[in-house]
């Protein structure tokens, strides 16, 4: 399809227009965290906003901050071998992200104008959703009720005058009738007890801070967070992002990496340490000692979780877990049963300093840079190699995929299947203070014209006082408990469709507090054989290693006790996930 060239005059009007603009913002402030979300997808610190400062707040009201700002990057190639990336550190050198959605006609137009019309961020608790259905629905009376005008003025539409999609911001349709009408109780639907909605584009000026051609990507993203003040050490310091990220261009991407840049900066920013976790898909900031000089003694740390990112392409297989082109440690879907249903999980990570003393591992400036990074290689094209500072200057020649992984790569899945010694950030590596920058990806993957490519990360912050290391493992608790079961393939559904609640989250479990205790699990911890007790029937099992693999599965056939064998389980935590008549249960078990 023929692309659709802006006049020169247009395209000035909209580069000096976006250029000059300030974006709107709007703070997730429901739970312990405070985090500020941008109307071009900027996360908590926006250089048009210099003093919208501690953008990302744990814990809230402290005027302490775990990390800077962070942002999304895409890059792929197209069928005639031109990179085209979307990408953003500080904005030194311009702007690839802007406000507004994009036409759908393949040319991935950005309307003139309309990027001011989105640029807003959507602010809506559940608590108010709530309220409005009860009281349209007759069940609730208040007298002189009138509907918020975030209910009212929920970008639900895009403008199809101009090209957009008819369907942009999710909504219930309570009368079936494809329109949001909330007059006659249609109702926004989103994630968590409270939600931001944006929408941003890499297509409303030339890249600027990349210097790379754009790709035409129109970005949905709603930035989510729990009230569970009864889980304060997890998901009450948690914020969840989901973004829908659509090619609206006419032409494929190959070899596409989607990515969560980050600077993560522990109160002081020249005392922090980086690592990764390969299992549980995530990458982490820590204190170099027990003291910092913001938090003082026992600082925090903060994880960011790739919980799930592109479909892998299609191969016609259900890929399995373990070592190989085909198989992942950390991504959904991966030998289930299903063909074709898989989702990368964390598949590079790489770290490196904004002003280091080797050129190769500093701060990207071009198209090709960020690229670079996004595929776990250096920007002089080397690859990432093990141990030390991961490049070959420090004498490394094993090829990684992740870099300082620890022990949380034991089947070598970032080194071709060959597990390495544990290798860690050390503060000897000649740069004992530097700011730390951090970036995680997914990929490689297909980006099909019109293709929809989901990205769902967490933001899970952990101060406990037993130390740095005790705070680390209260992380790794939370991610497990989102990456197995319930917690993540229902829990993080949008409201009202699912009937999640803290409950629910931190349980494992789709019902009420009562149906959960007609679910018996004994011996806990077991050895060799586990009894499960239910007053409903019982139709099917599975459990699960931390990892989120199922290890054992079955039918039970309508039982309501049933006994089996896990003799061949090695010593660990296990999820048990149970199917009934009534609904599903997802509980812990220890195999001694």
């Amino acid at each position: 399809m023929k692309k659709i060239l802006l006049p020169l005059v247009l395209l000035q009007m909209c580069i000096s227009h976006c250029e000059a603009q300030t974006y709107s913002s709007a703070e997730l402030d429901i739970n312990n965290i405070k985090a500020r979300f941008f109307a071009n997808g900027t996360m908590f610190y926006d250089a048009s906003s210099p003093n919208l400062i501690n953008g990302f707040e744990a814990p809230k009201g402290s005027g302490k901050s775990t990390i800077k700002t962070g942002r999304l990057w895409i890059g792929g190639v197209d069928d005639a071998t031109q990179l085209h990336v979307a990408g953003e550190t500080y904005n030194q050198n311009g702007r690839d992200f802007f406000p507004g959605a994009l036409t759908t006609d393949g040319a991935a137009s950005c309307i003139i104008g309309e990027d001011s019309v989105y640029n807003k961020v959507w602010k809506i608790n559940k608590s108010t959703i709530d309220t409005f259905i009860a009281v349209m629905s007759g069940t609730l009376i208040i007298p002189g009720y009138t509907i918020p005008e975030v209910i009212i003025n929920w970008p639900a539409h895009g403008n199809v005058s101009l090209g957009e999609d008819y369907y942009l911001a999710p909504f219930g349709d309570s009368d079936s009738s494809g329109a949001y009408e909330p007059e006659n109780g249609d109702y926004p639907r989103i994630r968590g007890d409270q939600a931001l909605f944006f929408v941003f584009n890499d297509k409303c000026n030339i890249h600027t801070e990349t210097g790379a051609s754009a790709i035409g990507l129109e970005i949905r993203g709603m930035a989510y967070a729990y009230n569970c003040p009864q889980d304060s050490a997890g998901w009450n310091n948690t914020v969840f992002v989901h973004y829908d990220i659509i090619n609206r261009g006419s032409f494929t991407l190959t070899n596409s990496y989607v990515g969560v840049w980050a600077d993560l900066d522990i109160g002081d920013p020249l005392d922090d340490l980086i690592q990764c976790d390969v299992i549980r898909g995530s990458f982490y900031g820590l204190n170099q000692s027990t003291n910092d000089a913001v938090y003082m003694a026992n600082p925090p740390v903060q994880a960011i979780a790739i919980l799930n990112g592109p479909y892998q392409d299609n191969n016609q297989l259900d890929d399995s877990i373990g070592i190989g082109a085909n198989e992942s440690l950390n991504g959904l879907g991966f030998q289930n049963g299903v063909i074709d249903d898989e989702q990368l999980g964390l598949s590079r990570f790489i770290t490196y300093n904004n002003s280091g003393i080797n050129a190769a591992q500093a701060d990207p400036v071009t198209g090709t840079d960020y690229y670079n990074y996004l595929k776990g290689n250096w920007l002089d094209n080397s690859p990432m190699v093990y141990g030390y500072n991961g490049h070959t200057s420090g004498g490394g020649t094993i090829p990684a995929n992740f870099m300082y992984p620890g022990i949380s790569d034991p089947l070598g899945w970032g080194t071709a299947g060959t597990p390495q010694a544990p290798w860690a950030e050390s503060i000897n590596i000649n740069e004992p203070q530097s700011d730390r920058r951090a970036l995680g990806s997914s990929g490689p993957f297909t980006m099909d014209p019109g293709l929809i490519t989901p990205l769902d990360i967490a933001f899970v912050y952990a101060r406990n006082p037993s130390g740095i290391s005790a705070s680390i493992q209260t992380i790794n608790t939370i991610i497990d408990n989102m990456l197995t079961g319930l917690p993540y393939r229902i829990g993080f559904t949008y409201y009202p469709d699912s009937t999640s609640d803290c409950f629910s989250l931190i349980n494992g479990v789709n019902e009420s507090p009562e149906y959960l205790k007609t679910v018996l699990l004994y011996p806990n911890p077991a050895q060799n054989k586990l009894n499960i007790s239910t007053e409903e029937k019982l139709t099917a099992y599975s459990i699960s290693d931390i990892s989120g693999r199922i290890v054992i599965s079955g039918a039970i056939n309508n039982k309501q006790h049933f006994e089996t064998e896990i003799t061949s389980l090695s010593a660990g935590i296990y999820y048990l996930r149970l199917e009934t008549e009534k609904g599903i249960a997802v509980k812990k078990f220890v195999k001694e």
